[in-house]
């Protein structure tokens, strides 16, 4: 999450940028070497068959651990970070492992509207800020 945060904060690839990236894929290399991919799982019989082909259906299940890992707010970008293939077991990096991949945004100094410039706000400062509107609308507040 500090990578993704600091590469949305500016628009340059600093050392720190390097320095998290570089944390990011020893983190990963040795969870990995440990455990094996972090979207890993087993297939099982379930006790069906396939109404077409007559083929037995199967499963899919995660670790137990990984069940009280879905209640974890980060868990999908944790799941982002490789792509895994479940028919062989094997997963490789996604992107954010080797290059930026999150842009920053560019501050909305005006907008023509209310409506815009409370929404600017709420997505700014999640919260209303009249001076913030105002300027926005490039009005006094009152």
């Amino acid at each position: 999450m500090a990578l993704l945060e600091a590469e949305a904060a500016s628009a340059q690839d600093n050392e720190s940028i390097g320095d998290l990236r570089s944390v990011l894929n020893a983190r990963y290399d040795a969870y990995v070497d440990r455990y094996g991919p972090i979207n890993r799982c087993s297939w099982h019989p379930s006790g069906r068959l396939d109404a077409d082909t007559g083929e037995p259906v199967l499963s899919v299940r995660r670790p137990p651990v990984m069940r009280t890992f879905r209640e974890d707010p980060h868990q999908p970008a944790v799941m982002a970070l490789e792509d895994y293939d479940a028919t062989t077991d094997t997963a490789s990096k996604m992107a954010i492992m080797s290059r930026r991949v999150v842009a920053p945004r560019t501050p909305r100094r005006g907008t023509d509207t209310p409506a815009d410039a409370l929404a600017i706000c709420l997505d700014t400062h999640g919260r209303i800020d009249i001076e913030v509107v105002a300027q926005l609308l490039g009005v006094e507040e009152h």
